[in-house]
This record gives structure tokens, C-alpha cells and sequence, in this order.
């Protein structure tokens, strides 16, 4: 699918708008979940987006998946918001379901991103399922800057790249892979792109990254700090806990501490 940039920048602006509307949609769907409200219906909307990927059927996945999310709206609550959402998907359905076609092979990795959602809305911990809403449409802004522009240049690799890596965190990512199959370029350049855009290499980059968002997690979710540490993709709890340390001068559990207590103090 070759998009224009006056297109494309219209679909990025929707996509930015229905990123909004889902993040406080799935905060607000996990307060409710809190609260008592039945979870059923979402779990059983996830259950369709999962025999889809098994199934691999593609226009089944696209029905799932909008039912899932009319699902995570509805568990909202919120009047009138179930209309809002709908008003800004059907006019990025077509895009949604035109990369669904197109990148068929690598969406059973939204599967996982599913059901993190589903599961971050179901515990009642709306901070995560912040953080899992924004991760999954993370997906979508990789696909966008997949795309080549419909002037035939070649879209900026590094763009491409920091989406995928967003959206990939919680993966065990290498330089040689990620040069080769996501940015075309050989490794050598890609890091000379990050150290002309960032000041840092591939593996700061990420380390970076990775760590950041394990602090947002930490202020904003009640995760166990083992789940923050897999989620942003360290299996080994120790190495994260030193990486943390390092950059933001105390562990894990202090600055979740030192974070609540400022927040008590405001």
C-alpha cells in the first residue's frame, strides 16, 4: 500500500488521536475492572483475536480485533465514548486492514500484545494498561513507517527502526538482525545514524530505552518489579536492577517508593 504524504500525514494524525482515546480508554476500563465491573466480554473478544492469528485468517483478525477493543471501550464506561472511537477507526479501518494483508507474516506477535493488554485491563492496574494500550499501537507506527512514500524515495531507515524497536522491547534485539531486516542498511550505518541522531550506539540506544520505560512503569503501574523487568526485556533481574541503578542513582524498589511518596506530598 503506497500512500501520499499529505495521506500519510492525515493517517498519522488519526493514529495519534486514537492513541489518545485508547490510553484513557484502557485506564479507564481497568478502573472499572477494579471496581467489579465484569471482564468477560473482553476476555472472550481476546479468545476470537487468538483463534484468528491461529487460524491465519486475516479478515477474521481484523473483525477480532475491532471487537476487542469496542470491548475495551465498552468496559470504560464512559458515555458516549464507544461513538467517539468509532468515529476516528472507520476512518483508519481501511488502513488497518490494508497492513493486516500486508504484513500478515509478523502479526502473530500482536497476539502477545493482545494479551497484555487484555490481561493489564483485567487486573484492575490501569497504569499498565496504559503502558500495554500505547505499546500495542506501537505496532501500527512501525507499519506506517514501513511505508515508502509515493515519490518513490526511500523512507528514512532510522524512523523505521525507533518504531520497531518501541514496539520490540521486551525482545532480544542485535544489531545485525535489526540493521538487515528492518532498516536495510548494513550495521555499520545504522550506528552512525544513531550516534549522528542520539549521541549513543545500537546497544545504548536500546539499554536507553528499555530503561526509561521501566521507570514509567514503575511511577504509573503496580507491576512487580520482575514483570517491569521482563516487560522491557531483561530476564535477568540482578543485571536490570544494576542498568537502573546506573542511570537514575538508586534500585528499582527506592524510586518506586521515592515516587509514591513525592506524589502523597503533591
Amino acid at each position: 500500500m503506497r500512500l501520499s504524504r499529505d495521506d500519510r500525514k492525515g493517517i498519522e494524525r488519526l493514529q495519534a488521536l486514537r492513541t489518545h482515546i485508547e490510553v484513557f480508554a484502557a485506564h479507564q476500563a481497568a478502573l472499572a475492572a477494579s471496581e467489579g465491573a465484569t471482564v468477560e466480554p473482553l476476555r472472550q473478544a481476546y479468545g476470537e483475536v487468538r483463534r484468528a492469528v491461529q487460524r491465519g485468517d486475516g479478515r477474521e483478525l481484523a473483525d477480532a480485533d475491532e471487537a476487542l477493543h469496542v470491548a475495551m471501550v465498552d468496559l470504560a464506561a464512559i458515555p458516549t465514548l464507544r461513538e467517539v472511537w468509532y468515529t476516528t477507526w472507520r476512518a483508519l479501518r481501511s488502513f488497518h486492514d490494508a497492513s493486516l494483508r500486508e504484513h500478515w507474516p509478523d502479526l502473530r506477535s500482536l497476539q502477545e500484545e493482545h494479551e497484555y493488554l487484555v490481561d493489564a485491563v483485567c487486573s484492575g492496574d490501569p497504569g499498565a494498561a496504559e503502558d500495554a494500550a500505547r505499546n500495542h499501537l506501537e505496532a501500527v507506527r512501525y507499519r506506517m513507517a514501513e511505508q515508502e512514500p509515493a515519490t518513490g524515495s526511500p523512507p528514512d531507515p532510522l524512523q523505521r527502526v525507533t518504531a520497531f524497536l518501541a514496539f520490540h522491547l521486551h525482545r532480544p534485539l542485535r544489531l545485525t538482525e535489526v540493521a538487515r531486516s528492518v532498516a536495510f542498511i548494513s550495521p555499520g550505518h545504522l550506528s552512525r545514524l544513531l550516534r549522528e541522531r542520539y549521541g549513543v550506539g545500537f546497544q545504548q540506544y536500546i539499554q536507553g530505552e528499555r530503561l526509561e520505560r521501566a521507570a514509567r512503569l514503575l511511577r504509573t503501574s503496580r507491576l512487580p518489579i520482575r514483570d517491569v523487568a521482563a516487560r522491557v526485556g531483561y530476564a535477568d533481574l540482578s543485571r536490570f536492577a544494576q542498568h537502573f541503578r546506573r542511570r537514575f542513582g538508586t534500585t528499582p524498589l527506592r524510586y518506586r517508593g521515592r515516587r509514591a511518596e513525592e506524589e502523597k506530598e503533591t
